[in-house]
Parts: structure tokens; sequence; C-alpha cells
């Protein structure tokens, strides 16, 4: 993370992935990337690695499932994470 935040010349933070996630992002119509670059731009302005927080999907444990191995998500867990990410909360259930 603290590669991609890094400045670089004529570079702000963010600059090496704005290109990989502004063609992959779902955005009105009437938004070219050229705005969304901006919009980008000014979010992430900012925005330093200890900023971040990283969360994995709850897991249940692990099995296995006509002979592979598989690991089960706690569906419960999942459903508590996906409202928070939903609604944007900052206190993200652990």
């Amino acid at each position: 993370m603290a590669r991609t935040l890094a400045r670089g010349p004529g570079a702000g933070p963010g600059a090496s992935c704005r290109g990989e996630v502004t063609p992959a992002a779902q955005h009105p119509r009437h938004l070219g990337d050229a705005e969304l670059r901006r919009l980008l731009w000014r979010g992430t302005r900012e925005l330093r690695p200890a900023d971040i927080a990283y969360r994995a999907a709850p897991l249940k444990g692990t099995g296995t499932v006509a002979g592979q191995s598989v690991v089960h998500l706690d569906l419960p867990r999942l459903a508590v994470l996906a409202r928070a990410l939903r609604e944007d909360r900052a206190g993200l259930p652990r």
C-alpha cells in the first residue's frame, strides 16, 4: 500500500492504481474518465497507509467438498460486514 500511495515525479498518491481502477468502476454515464480521475485524486490526496484498514471475510473453518479442500464462510458475520461496508461505517466489525 505504501508503494501505491507513494508520490513520484508529477504523480500524486494513488497515481499508480488510477488507470486500473477507473475502467472497472461503475459510474454515471455523464462522468468521463477525466472527471473520475479528478474525483479519485481529490479523494486520495491526503490518504496515507495508516488511514487504511484491512478486513478479511469471516471464516467458519475449513473442510472438504467432493474431495476438494474448501474454506467455509461464516455467513451471519459476513452479512454484518457486508452491511457495514454498504453503509460506509468506519467501525467495521472484526
